[in-house]
């Protein structure tokens, strides 16, 4: 998939989203703060040194306690490496508030030519605000472990710096690296 299709996929969730999204409040009592709500929010992801994404996410709070996360991304895994992601999480809430400590496990698929598909076990800790309606954030920390050996890339930057410190060749089977994520948009 290249990077114009990547784009009109994004497009296409946030308008699939979106009145789904705007009817599903339709008519909430007052505090009914753990009501199903939704959220589409700009995502940002770093993966170890290198590995970056940046994309779209829809989350669907359907109960008090759980929830689903969607997330479709633009991958940069260095050195013009480019390729595209995806991730579906299962998120518990610490409560029924609109602030909250929340886990999310699920798993995660990353691509490029040069490495052929990604899998990963993905987890991660955070902090959400979702209100009802409104603006939404989620700051999150955690860690994502490959689950099969990649291609190797070779390195299209010169010197040590680029090629060497903050750049991964390869993804090795049961390799786990930090996974650093914020999420800002808009809850409906």
């Amino acid at each position: 998939m290249d990077l114009s299709s990547l784009r009109a996929a994004i497009v296409v969730v946030l308008m699939a989203a979106s009145p789904a999204a705007l009817a599903a409040d339709g008519g909430a009592a007052p505090g009914a703060d753990a009501a199903a709500r939704t959220a589409v929010r700009a995502t940002g992801r770093l993966t170890g040194f290198s590995l970056q994404g940046l994309g779209v996410e829809v989350s669907e709070r359907f109960l008090p306690v759980l929830g689903v996360d969607l997330s479709l991304t633009e991958e940069d895994f260095g050195n013009n490496r480019a390729g595209i992601g995806g991730e579906a999480f299962v998120r518990l809430y610490s409560g029924e508030g609109r602030h909250l400590l929340t886990l999310g496990v699920g798993p995660a698929v990353r691509d490029a030519p040069e490495y052929g598909p990604i899998a990963f076990g993905a987890g991660e800790v955070a902090y959400e605000y979702l209100p009802i309606k409104g603006p939404s954030v989620l700051v999150g920390a955690g860690a994502d472990v490959v689950l099969n050996d990649s291609g190797t890339a070779t390195c299209g930057g010169n010197g040590w710096f680029s090629c060497g410190l903050f750049w991964q060749s390869h993804y090795h089977q049961g390799e786990t690296q930090l996974r650093l994520r914020i999420a800002v948009g808009g809850s409906f």
